[in-house]
C-alpha cells in the first residue's frame, strides 16, 4: 500500500486461492431396501469426498448429507412416508459450489401393512407319519413360520399363488399337537397367528387296536 506521502508498505502475507470449475461426478451406488416397513428409510451411497449430497424424492428436495473422506454418505428420511412406491435421486455439490448432474434413480416401496394370517392349514400326510406335512395358503412369496404348541419349528415359503407346505424334520412322538402359522411379507411385516390345526400322530397300536386283534385271533371268522 502507498500512502499520500508516497511511502510504500512492505508486502503483505500471501493468500492462496483455488479455482475449481470442474463439476463433480453424480453420486453413485444409491442403496436402500427395495421393500421395507420402515417409513423413514435410510439411503446410502457414494459421491465426491467431503461434498454435500442433496437427496430428492421425485422432484422434491428432502434434505442433505455430507460425504466423509472416503466419499460415503447416509441419509435418513426425517418424516414418515405413507405406504407406496417412491423414487429417489441425488446430486453432489463440492466445496467450490459446483453441482453434479442427477444420479441414477433408486426405487423403493414402503409397506407397513401386515399380511393376513395363513389359512387352510391341513395335515396332508398319514396319521402314522411321525414327520407330518402341513399345507396351507398365505400371502404370495411370503415366509410362513410354523409353530407346534406355540414353539417355532421351521419355515416354508409360499409360492406366487400363495400355496405352501412344510414337513417336520424330526420325528414326533405319538400324540396330539396344536399347529399354527404366521406369514411374514417381503417388507418384514408379520401377520397374527393362524387358526389352530390339531393333528394326531399314531405310529403304534393302541389298546383298542390290540383288543380288536385279540378278538380276531380268539374268535376267527368262519363261513
Amino acid at each position: 500500500a502507498t500512502d499520500t506521502a508516497g511511502n510504500i508498505s512492505s508486502i503483505s502475507s500471501s493468500i492462496s486461492i483455488t479455482i475449481d470449475t470442474l463439476v463433480p461426478d453424480a453420486p453413485t451406488s444409491l442403496n436402500a431396501p427395495s421393500n421395507t416397513n420402515d417409513s423413514t428409510p435410510e439411503i446410502t451411497g457414494t459421491a465426491e469426498e467431503n461434498s454435500t449430497v442433496t437427496i430428492f424424492k421425485g422432484d422434491d428436495n428432502i434434505g442433505t448429507a455430507i460425504t466423509n473422506s472416503e466419499g460415503n454418505f447416509s441419509f435418513t428420511v426425517d418424516s414418515d412416508l405413507e405406504d407406496g412406491d417412491y423414487t429417489f435421486t441425488a446430486k453432489a455439490t463440492d466445496s467450490a459450489n459446483n453441482t453434479s448432474t442427477e444420479s441414477s434413480s433408486l426405487s423403493l416401496t414402503i409397506d407397513t401393512k401386515a399380511p393376513d394370517a395363513p389359512t387352510s392349514l391341513t395335515q396332508i400326510s398319514d396319521l402314522n407319519d411321525s414327520t407330518p406335512t402341513i399345507s396351507g395358503t398365505a400371502e404370495e412369496n411370503s415366509i410362513v413360520t410354523i409353530f407346534k404348541d406355540d414353539v417355532e419349528i421351521g419355515t416354508a415359503e409360499a409360492d406366487n399363488e400363495g400355496n405352501f407346505s412344510f414337513t417336520f424334520d424330526s420325528d414326533l412322538d405319538d400324540g396330539k399337537y396344536s399347529i399354527t402359522a404366521t406369514s411374514t411379507d417381503i417388507a418384514n411385516n408379520t401377520s397374527i397367528d393362524s387358526s389352530v390345526l390339531s393333528i394326531t400322530i399314531v405310529t403304534t397300536l393302541g389298546d383298542t387296536s390290540k383288543e380288536i386283534i385279540d378278538i380276531s385271533i380268539n374268535n376267527p371268522i368262519t363261513n
